[in-house]
């Protein structure tokens, strides 16, 4: 984190980080730890930094640094690539700490966890990315974690910046934001943040 906020890199800093990692349980800022300093520190140097919110099924609690106050926290929804040729007939999806029978589009993710720190959400479930275990590189395989609806949201944050490359990290957390499509409770809520994430919108 501290490289990519780095001036003094090969091309200058990093515009955003996307980051599908964290550990620990905090229920509000955990602007102490290590991480959540570094994304601070990456957020208050003008890098948009967003953050896998975790899988632990937390009821009011995200992994650090998810918990830093610089942070676009992201949950996971359902997208709609279900059945396909990989899950031609699966309808309950099983996970480490919960399963969903039947989801529906939009639909959070039981893994997701939730929190009064989340921004938004985005699809989480099933994306399909690359397969590090076939050879060559030629395999998909469909995945479900808040790490995978991680990086559309830290896409989002590259398109705003294309489009005004003056944008500060609050703007661009802004523009997100206030874009999203509401989901769950009337705005803000501890199940989708501020909704699902909207390109066009934001």
């Amino acid at each position: 984190i501290n490289r990519c906020a780095s001036t003094t890199l090969p091309g200058g800093q990093a515009d955003v980080i996307s980051l599908s990692l964290g550990g620990g349980a905090f229920s509000s800022a955990c602007d102490s730890d290590t991480a959540a300093i570094a994304v601070n520190n990456a957020f208050n140097a003008g890098v948009v930094v967003v953050v896998a919110a975790g899988n632990d099924a937390a009821a009011n609690a995200v992994g650090t640094p998810a918990c830093a106050s610089g942070a676009i926290t992201v949950a996971a929804i359902y997208d709609d690539n279900y059945p396909n040729c990989d899950f031609p007939t699966q309808t309950t999806f099983s996970f480490t700490n919960c399963s969903d029978t039947n989801p529906v589009v939009n639909q959070r993710c039981c893994f997701s966890n939730r929190s009064s720190l989340l921004e938004v959400t985005a699809p989480g479930c099933i994306i399909f990315s690359d397969d590090s275990t076939v050879a060559a590189g030629n395999g998909l395989v469909g995945f479900c974690g808040t790490s995978q609806a991680t990086p559309h949201v830290a896409g989002l944050a590259a398109l705003l910046l294309d489009a005004n490359p003056s944008l500060t990290p609050t703007q661009v957390r802004t523009h997100i934001n206030n874009g999203a499509v509401d989901l769950g409770t009337a705005g803000f809520d501890t199940n989708f943040g501020w909704g699902r994430v909207d390109a066009i919108n934001s």
